[in-house]
C-alpha cells in the first residue's frame, strides 16, 4: 500500500497549522486501518485516528526535509473513554533511514504505563541522544494495552533542523579518484552523490566559501553511497581550517586550525548523515578548508555530504498556531532551528476545567493570558501557570497558606499585596457578590512549562500543613487522612481521596490531624473594629464586619474573633 497524502504540521503538540517554510511530514506505508481510519489520518490534525490490527502494526513517513527527531506526541482515538481504551500502544520502536530501506534504531519504549485511555488525551515523549538526521521514519508497535486493535488519533513529531550555512561555494580541492566522485559533490545537497579518493598525492582535502564570516559551532558529515558494503571507507581522522584571506589557496600560511579530529566513528549505512559540534567558540572565518587525516582501513576513503552551522540570530517571519488549554493558541518559533523563542509567548487562552499544556522543548517565557472563572460563591482557590498581579483584580482578594494558630486551631492566611507567582495556590474571596473574577494577566505574564506532576504544593514543614495546587485535573490520596477543599462557600473535609479540575487547590493537614476549627485572615484591622474585640472573662465573642455581635456562624460567612477575621468550619 502507498499513500501519498500530504499534510502540513508544526512539530509542537495538539492540532497544529504551518505555513511552508516548516517541515511538511507524508504517510507513506504501514498496516491498512479499518474503513477510512487509516494511516493518513495521523496527520491531519482532526480528531480522526488511524485504527488497525495489533498483530504486527506498524507505519511510515517521510519529513520533506532531514531533520534530527528530538521527540513526538500521540494522541488517544476519540472513542478512548469508551470499551475501546485498551487499543492505545504499550510497546513500540521507532527507526530513522535515509533511503526507506535501511533502518537505524532511535528508540524503544516497553510497557508504557502513561497511555491511560482517556479520550482525546495528549502523551509526550522525548528522544534522548539523537543527533542524526534523517527524512524517513518508522513506527513498529509490539504491543497494546490489552486486545487486538490498535488506534492513535495523531502524532505530532517535535524536530530540529539546526541551523546551516544555506549555501557554500566551492574555491579548490584535490583532485578525484574518478570525474563523477569529485570533492564539488560534498556541497551538491544530494546524499546519493560522493566524493571519493587516495589519502596522497595531496588529493585529500578541499576549501569551500560561506560566503560571510561565521562561527562554527557545528557540522554534519555523510557517509557515501555504497558504505554498506565499504565501511572500511570511513574516515576516522580530520582537520578543519578557517581563514578570512580572500583567494586562499591549500598551502598558503593563512589558515587557522578550528577542528582536529582523531579515532572518530562514523555511521556505517549508506548517505547517513552525523552531526559534530565544535569544542569552544572559534574565531568567525568565511573561507573553510576540510581534510582527512586517516581512514578505518588502508586504501581510498568516501564522504557523500558536508554541512556547516554556525551560530545564528534566531529569526522569527511567522506566528503558528497549537493547541493549548482547550482553544488554539499562538507561538512563534525560529525559522532556522525550530526553537521556540522565549519572549515572543503570546495570546493564551485559559478554559476553566482544561489544563494548560505547553510541550516546547523545556522552554518557558513570557505571554499575555485570558481567563475568568464564572463563580456561585464567595470564596474559592485558585493555582495559575503563569504570574498574576493581585493588586489588579478589582472583583477578588486572593490570600495564600501562612501558618497554622494552635491556640485558637485556625488556619491562618495573608493577603497577597503584589505579585501571585506562577504555580502558587491561592484562596480568594470575592468582592461586592461578583459572579466572576477575572484572572487575566493582559500585560505579560512570566511562566514555565507544565509540571509532569500534576499539583504543586506550598509546604508548611514547621507545622504540617500545605496548600496544594492542582494543575491538571485528577485524584489525590493523602495518607493524613485530612483534606480540606471548598465548595458552597465554605472549607469542607474529606477523609483521604479527592478528586479535583485544574487551576484549584486543596488543604492537607499532618498525620493524624484533628478537625480544625476554622479558617483566618490575618490583616491589620481598623482601629474601630478592633475596639470591639476586647473581651470580658476571657469569652471568645464573634461580630460581623460591621461591628455587630452575633451568637450563630454560618459556612462562608466571615466574622471577627479576637482581632482576626475568621471563617468557621462547622
Amino acid at each position: 500500500m502507498q499513500m501519498k497524502k500530504l499534510l502540513t504540521l508544526l512539530a509542537l503538540l495538539g492540532t497544529a497549522a504551518v505555513t511552508s517554510a516548516q517541515v511538511t511530514f507524508t504517510a507513506l506505508d504501514g498496516t491498512d486501518g479499518y474503513n477510512d481510519e487509516d494511516i493518513p489520518c495521523l496527520f491531519d490534525g482532526l480528531s480522526s485516528k488511524w485504527c488497525a490490527s495489533a498483530s504486527g502494526a506498524w507505519f511510515s513517513f517521510e519529513a520533506s526535509e532531514l531533520i534530527t527527531l528530538t521527540g513526538y506526541a500521540m494522541r488517544t482515538g476519540s472513542d478512548g473513554e469508551t470499551d475501546n481504551n485498551n487499543r492505545n500502544p504499550k510497546s513500540w520502536t521507532i527507526y530513522g533511514s535515509n533511503d526507506n530501506s535501511s533502518w537505524t534504531q532511535i528508540q524503544q519504549v516497553t510497557d508504557n504505563t502513561d497511555m491511560d485511555g482517556k479520550q482525546q488525551k495528549t502523551f509526550y515523549f522525548t528522544i534522548e541522544d539523537n543527533f542524526t538526521l534523517y527524512k524517513y521514519y518508522k513506527f513498529t508497535f509490539q504491543a497494546v494495552q490489552s486486545g487486538n486493535t490498535i488506534q492513535i488519533s495523531e502524532l505530532i513529531p517535535s524536530y530540529t533542523k539546526y541551523a546551516e550555512v544555506s549555501s557554500l561555494t566551492g574555491v579548490d580541492g584535490g583532485s578525484a579518484w574518478t570525474g563523477d566522485q569529485a570533492w564539488t559533490n560534498m556541497i551538491d545537497g544530494n546524499l546519493s552523490s560522493k566524493w571519493s579518493c587516495w589519502p596522497w598525492d595531496d588529493r585529500d582535502w578541499f576549501i569551500v566559501d560561506a560566503g560571510a564570516p561565521i562561527v562554527l559551532k557545528r557540522y554534519m558529515l555523510s557517509t557515501g553511497n555504497d558504505t554498506n558494503s565499504n565501511q572500511g571507507r570511513n574516515p576516522k581522522a580530520w582537520t578543519i581550517w578557517g581563514t578570512n584571506t580572500e583567494n586562499p589557496t591549500n598551502g598558503a600560511d593563512i589558515w587557522t586550525e578550528v577542528v582536529n579530529v582523531t579515532d572518530q566513528t562514523m555511521p556505517i549505512t549508506n548517505g547517513t548523515a552525523k552531526f559534530f559540534d565544535v569544542v569552544g567558540t572559534p574565531a568567525p572565518y568565511r573561507y573553510y578548508k576540510f581534510k582527512v587525516t586517516d581512514v578505518v582501513e588502508w586504501g581510498m576513503f568516501q564522504l557523500g555530504e558536508i554541512r556547516l552551522n554556525p551560530v545564528h540570530d534566531h529569526s522569527v517571519s511567522s506566528t503558528y498556531s497549537f493547541a493549548g488549554g482547550g482553544t488554539a493558541q499562538q507561538v512563534e518559533l525560529c525559522d532556522v532551528c525550530n526553537k521556540a523563542m522565549i519572549s515572543v509567548y503570546k495570546g493564551f487562552t485559559l478554559v476553566d476545567g482544561k489544563p494548560f499544556n505547553v510541550f516546547v522543548n523545556g522552554w518557558g517565557g513570557n505571554g499575555s493570558f485570558t481567563y475568568s472563572r464564572s463563580v456561585s460563591s464567595n470564596m474559592g482557590t485558585i493555582c495559575l501557570p503563569y504570574s498574576m498581579n493581585a493588586n489588579s483584580k478589582t472583583d477578588a482578594t486572593y490570600y495564600t497558606l501562612a501558618y497554622y494558630n494552635s491556640e485558637s486551631d485556625v488556619l491562618v492566611f495573608d493577603e497577597v499585596t503584589g505579585n501571585l507567582p506562577a504555580f502558587t495556590p491561592a484562596l480568594y474571596i470575592t468582592k461586592d457578590n461578583a459572579s466572576t473574577i477575572n484572572l487575566d494577566n493582559l500585560g505579560g505574564a512570566a511562566f514555565s512549562v507544565t509540571p509532569t506532576t500534576n499539583v504543586t504544593k506550598q509546604d508548611r514543614a514547621e507545622d504540617g500543613w500545605a496548600m496544594v495546587g492542582t494543575i491538571k485535573s485528577g485524584s489525590a490520596n493523602e495518607s493524613s487522612n485530612s483534606i480540606y477543599y471548598v465548595n458552597d462557600g465554605g472549607f469542607k473535609r474529606c477523609n483521604g481521596t479527592i478528586n479535583y479540575k485544574p487551576y484549584r487547590a486543596y488543604i492537607t493537614g499532618p498525620e493524624g490531624a484533628s478537625l480544625v476549627k476554622g479558617f483566618g485572615i490575618s490583616d491589620d484591622m481598623e482601629d474601630a473594629i478592633k475596639s470591639i474585640m476586647s473581651t470580658e472573662n476571657g469569652e471568645i465573642q464573634l461580630y460581623d464586619l460591621s461591628g455587630c455581635k452575633v451568637s450563630k456562624v454560618r459556612n462562608g460567612e466571615i466574622y471577627i474573633m479576637n482581632g482576626r477575621k475568621v471563617m468557621f468550619n462547622k
